[in-house]
């Protein structure tokens, strides 16, 4: 019952308290209780929901745990919702121990394992919008990217709490200065590109593929090949151009004692990152979207709004 997972916070409950009888009597808040394993039932009621969970206890027998918390309608304000508590939902609880039985308990807080943390809409956004910021940044640079007028996403079902593990964001851009029109697709997880499914390119796990009219350029962080191989076998490559940086850190902490900006200043990171978090918009609304950056509109998608503005706190509006 005691073992422990790297696991991460998803949402904090209340205190525990009854409404219509007191705590004490039933739970010892003194003896605190930590489970992992796997949800087997959840009863969603009111005033009180109970979860079951399967779990190994100290003598390494699988037990089913009865956790008792606060109704339904409490946990979902809290940001509990049924479908996050599903059979089959590998997770880890911790609260206070039944007064009659050691495979009872009330619980306060739920984890879930990492490192699907950032797949929750409420923490990262899922993967889109994490690893986006990585992966997107090189044709970002090479091209010189600024906002998409479109934008579009396809992927399995709409959930509402959970950013898909597979996806894929297609993004048009304009002509920029000189620079031609352009399409960006971002394949993640199981989507991948035609010519990568029919091996036409080397089967790398991950990296930028910039198709041209003479041949491609397959790039990673630390390595890159010119396609068709032989076509370019001996071809010599330009010097490096970009200046190289110690490390980001100490690149930002001169930049604010009034060195040269970043590489990565706020005008260029903000470009990339609203590039990323449109993606996800266009998945979650279902439809390709028209993009008026110096709006920040969905012009044909007022539904989108929702997910692209949200009201401030009061004393903290821009």
């Amino acid at each position: 019952m005691n073992t422990r997972t790297p696991l991460l916070l998803l949402g904090l409950l209340a205190a525990p308290a009854y409404a219509h009888h007191s705590f004490a009597p039933h739970f010892d808040i003194d003896k605190p209780v930590d489970i992992s394993g796997t949800v087997t039932e959840y009863e969603a009621r009111n005033p009180h929901s109970y979860l079951h969970i399967a779990a190994v206890d100290e003598n390494g027998k699988t037990q089913e745990y009865v956790c008792e918390s606060h109704g339904v309608t409490q946990l979902t304000r809290n940001g509990i919702t049924p479908a996050m508590l599903a059979p089959g939902t590998e997770l880890r609880v911790d609260g206070s121990l039944s007064r009659h039985s050691q495979y009872m308990c009330f619980f306060n807080n739920v984890y879930f394992p990492g490192p699907k943390w950032y797949r929750w809409w409420d923490f990262g956004n899922g993967t889109m919008s994490d690893l986006g910021s990585h992966w997107i940044d090189l044709p970002f640079w090479a091209l010189k990217l600024d906002h998409p007028l479109t934008i579009e996403a396809t992927g399995p079902a709409i959930h509402p709490e959970i950013a898909p593990a597979s996806m894929k964001a297609t993004y048009q851009y304009g002509q920029r200065g000189e620079l031609p029109p352009v399409r960006l697709t971002w394949y993640q997880g199981t989507y991948k590109p035609a010519i990568w499914q029919e091996a036409g390119i080397p089967q790398w796990p991950s990296g930028v593929l910039f198709v041209g009219e003479k041949g491609m350029l397959l790039a990673q962080y630390f390595k890159h090949v010119l396609l068709p191989e032989k076509e370019f076998d001996g071809a010599k490559l330009p010097e490096p151009t970009l200046p190289r940086v110690s490390s980001h850190y100490a690149e930002w902490i001169a930049a604010c004692k009034g060195g040269k900006p970043s590489l990565a200043n706020f005008e260029y990171s903000g470009w990339l990152t609203e590039a990323n978090h449109l993606g996800n918009v266009a998945f979650r609304v279902g439809k390709k979207l028209e993009w008026d950056a110096e709006k920040m509109k969905a012009t044909n998608a007022p539904e989108a709004d929702v997910l692209i503005r949200r009201p401030y706190r009061k004393g903290w509006e821009l």
